[in-house]
This record gives C-alpha cells, structure tokens and sequence, in this order.
C-alpha cells in the first residue's frame, strides 16, 4: 500500500491583511481630576471627526469614574443628534465593570467594537 500523500494548503491564497482600527485613545485614568481636560479633548477630537465618525479607543482604560463617563455619553448623545457614527473599540475589563455598576452596559454593547 503507498504511503498516504500529506496535503497542503495551497500557498497561492493569501490571507486578507486585518485592519486594525484607531480612535482617540483613553487615558490609562479617567477620573475627577482630569474631567474637564478629557471634555476639551472630545470635543476637539469630535469637531476633526465628524466626517469620518467617532472612535474611542478605551483599551488601556484602568480606571473610569463618572464625570468622564457623562463626558463619554454626552459626546455620544452628540454625535447621535449630529448623524456621526459614534463607537468605543475595545473597552479593557475596567472599563465595562464601571458601566456594569451604573447601569449602562446595553448602551456600551451597542456602541463597542473590538479591534481585529
């Protein structure tokens, strides 16, 4: 009996490349004491965007309290009254926790995305 030939995946396919998105990026602490920066740097952030939509990236979010999660919803509640695409792509463990306790993880399910 002939041995058994190994097959192989034919090498002339190749593999989409995964695009990898990129929004404003969180800072590590968004607590009190930097609420009133983080609302200048979204509103900002959200005037260049408004052609293309709004990403935050809240991936390296450790720590989130809730002035600037009323920062995060009321930009969210602008672009929604303006038309602009509004989304937080891949929100760290922290992140969701704090949404969890106040109530808003449907709202933050329907506006995340993770990243390829």
């Amino acid at each position: 009996m002939a041995p058994k030939k190994k097959t192989t995946l034919n090498k002339s396919i190749k593999k989409k490349p995964s695009v990898k998105l990129s929004g404003f990026k969180l800072r590590e602490v968004l607590d009190i004491s930097v609420a009133e920066k983080f609302k200048d740097e979204v509103i900002e952030y959200l005037e260049k965007s408004s052609k293309t939509g709004v990403i935050l990236d809240a991936e390296k979010v450790s720590r989130i309290t809730t002035p600037c999660i009323q920062v995060i919803i009321s930009l969210e509640k602008s672009c929604k009254l303006s038309s602009i695409n509004f989304k937080i792509l891949t929100p760290s463990d922290a992140f969701k926790k704090v949404f969890a306790e106040l109530g808003l993880s449907k709202q933050l399910n329907d506006w995340s995305i993770a990243n390829a």
